[in-house]
């Protein structure tokens, strides 16, 4: 189904940048596998946490994070996709989608300087 930008941006307005659902800072998690539509293949690990992050609008239906962001010690996956939860732990899952797939051997960072990180809605 295709959307216009304005449909797009009312989809981000009131969900992830609304600042009485989540405030414009999701919590962003990372899954080995397609998360599907319930956050499904989430890394499990006692080093891994969800990250908080804050996002901008930068194009319409289109946001990305104004600050780095940090999975400081994870466990050795292979992740390829991305969440974004309104909870740090448990809670309703948003959307996810694809990362390019890379490798984190056991104790190592994942991270994503400013902007790096682009999320499209529709």
């Amino acid at each position: 189904m295709a959307t216009s930008p304005f449909f797009r941006d009312l989809i981000l307005e009131h969900t992830i940048l609304n600042p009485d659902i989540v405030n414009s800072r999701p919590w962003i998690s990372l899954h080995t596998e397609d998360p599907g539509e319930t956050g499904a293949n989430e890394i499990l690990s006692d080093e891994y946490g969800r990250q908080r992050v804050e996002m901008v609008r930068i194009a319409p239906g289109t946001m990305t994070n104004s600050q780095p962001i940090e999975f400081p010690t994870l466990p050795e996956a292979r992740i390829s996709y991305f969440g974004c939860w309104i909870e740090e732990t448990g809670g309703v899952f948003l959307l996810g989608g694809p990362i390019v797939g890379f490798r984190v051997l056991a104790g190592q960072a994942a991270r994503w300087r400013e902007g790096e990180m682009v999320i499209r809605v529709g």
